[in-house]
């Protein structure tokens, strides 16, 4: 069922969830390898 709600997440949201879920990176972080804002994440 997670897996499943998961999979229907945008492309953009579920790199996002992986990158601060799965290998533990900071928001900021994710947001400089994106080349976006923080609270775009």
């Amino acid at each position: 069922m997670f897996e499943e709600a998961l999979l229907e997440l945008p492309v953009r949201a579920r790199t996002v969830w992986a990158l601060s879920h799965v290998d533990g990176w900071a928001y900021q972080q994710i947001a400089e390898h994106l080349n976006v804002s923080r609270n775009t994440v």
